[in-house]
């Protein structure tokens, strides 16, 4: 893979530079985020990812590593004498880039059980910038003839990008309000659940955090979020 410049600035416009910086300041909010959580002695991990990837993204914004490497497979292709079997490879490059940001998507969802519920507005948003990813991957197809229309004089993929960085900004400032965890005397809170039936949804006595097990009875308990123990007794 050779005559592409990897370093390359990827938008010099300045809408380029201008979404970069947003994706800096959608870090800078997700930042405050996790110092808030931190400071309340709550689960900030979510956060946390965010703002690596967030900065990742804004990098890349101008890196595009993406568009490197398909200018360097396309040269590779016309050297090659295979460039007429591109759409075969390009449809198997798109479908890999998008199994691998759902595969992360559904790995920070099982990780991150709680975020989705308290942050809502910033999961969407994430959503759909790893759509906006996926189409851009396409970028010598024809989807990139569809995304490049104008939208009141703005190109769609520009509207698709900054919309999804205002949801995950929007998400940072709109979100259930933070609650310092319950610290409670032991004593005076039941160390079991009843259920009528095996599988009914049960909660910790303690803090209310549902289990990610089956409700069993006789199952033993350590609640993820306040690591009070309980077991479930079917009445």
């Amino acid at each position: 893979m050779v005559g592409h410049d990897v370093f390359k600035v990827g938008d010099p416009t300045p809408i380029g530079w201008f979404i970069a910086f947003v994706y800096l300041i959608a870090a800078f909010c997700a930042m405050q985020q996790y110092r808030a959580h931190r400071k309340l002695e709550l689960d900030a991990r979510f956060w946390m990812v965010l703002v690596w990837l967030l900065v990742i993204l804004g990098i890349n914004k101008q890196l595009d590593i993406q568009g490197w490497f398909i200018d360097a497979m396309k040269q590779d292709a016309i050297r090659d004498g295979w460039y007429q079997y591109r759409t075969h490879f390009q449809v198997v490059f798109v479908i890999a880039m998008g199994l691998g940001l759902v595969a992360l998507l559904l790995a920070l969802r099982l990780n991150l059980i709680n975020s989705w519920q308290r942050y809502k507005i910033t999961w969407i948003g994430l959503v759909l910038l790893f759509c906006f990813i996926v189409i851009r991957g396409a970028s010598f197809s024809h989807v990139d003839i569809l995304i490049d229309r104008r939208v009141m004089g703005i190109e769609l993929n520009v509207v698709l990008e900054l919309f999804a960085l205002l949801l995950v900004i929007a998400g940072t400032f709109f979100h259930k309000k933070l609650v310092p965890p319950i610290i409670a005397n032991t004593l005076n809170v039941r160390n079991y659940v009843e259920i009528a039936n095996e599988g009914d949804p049960v909660k910790c006595p303690n803090c209310g955090t549902p289990p990610l097990s089956k409700a069993i009875d006789g199952r033993q308990f350590k609640c993820r979020k306040c690591s009070h123990h309980y077991h479930v007794r079917k009445v």
